[in-house]
């Protein structure tokens, strides 16, 4: 082998179409632990983990002939002292000397390993950090909070889709059921771009308090969302309507005491 490419920084190994290795460099068999003559004429399978075998029977060798060639495929070799050795190879299919041969060049993948498996532990942190902010954001989005005793109140603030408005309601009964409130304070000054499907899903969760015993004090009714109120022809039937939350307030401190 010439010398230049017996030290080349990159590994080289070439392989017989029946798998036997016919040459190998120097900086392979660095790598791998081996002296020179350890590894030519062993078969090349004997240099690959369990999966790696596989892979070079199902794959790596099947389109290195269907080709004549193959180019970035990632390979994991295995050592003498049975550690790993990820690489890139790159192979081409020739004839030499009346023989079909295989020559494979290997670049070594040990940084970039370690780059990708960073990259991976990154990845999922960021995932685990957006999971706790989603769960945080859908607790501040769906309080209910206790405003004197026996009075709860659930503003709803910022846009409220269905599926918002189905765990708006989720957590509202929750804590009716928990805290046994006289009356709730279903508040919606804060709220943007209540649909009509979104206020049927409200006025079903101020039902849903009225049947575990509850009173229900709506409260925020502007104009824009008074009409939609109108055009979903929501059944307000039992439920207190207020203007702003100070008067629904001011409504349930004038009530009687519940004995």
């Amino acid at each position: 082998m010439d010398e230049l490419l017996n030290r080349a920084p990159c590994g080289f190994l070439s392989l017989a179409d029946d798998g036997l290795v016919l040459a190998v460099n120097a900086t392979l068999l660095g790598w791998l632990g081996y002296e020179e003559g350890e590894v030519a004429g062993r078969h090349f399978e004997t240099l690959l983990p369990p999966g790696g075998r596989l892979f070079y029977q199902s794959y790596f060798f099947p389109l290195l002939k269907l080709r004549d060639r193959a180019e970035e495929v990632y390979l994991s070799l295995r050592a003498r002292d049975g550690g790993e050795v990820p690489v890139l190879a790159n192979a081409a299919r020739r004839e030499r000397a009346g023989a079909v041969v295989n020559d494979c060049v290997f670049v070594p993948m040990r940084q970039r390993r370690r780059f990708e498996d960073e990259l991976l532990t990154a990845k999922r942190e960021a995932e685990e950090a957006n999971r706790l902010k989603d769960e945080l954001i859908e607790d501040l989005s769906t309080p209910v909070i206790t405003v004197a005793e026996g009075v709860l109140l659930a503003p709803v603030i910022g846009s409220l889709t269905r599926e918002r408005a189905d765990r708006l309601t989720a957590a509202l009964l929750a804590a009716v059921f928990e805290r046994r409130p006289r009356v709730v304070l279903l508040d919606v000054t804060g709220a943007r771009n209540l649909g009509a499907d979104v206020v049927q899903h409200l006025t079903h969760a101020a039902a849903a308090v009225r049947l575990l015993g509850a009173g229900c004090v709506l409260t925020g009714i502007g104009a824009a969302v008074a009409r939609t109120l109108v055009s979903a022809g929501a059944d307000l039937s039992g439920v207190e309507v207020r203007r702003t939350l100070a008067d629904g307030l001011r409504f349930v401190y004038e009530l009687p005491a519940k004995k």
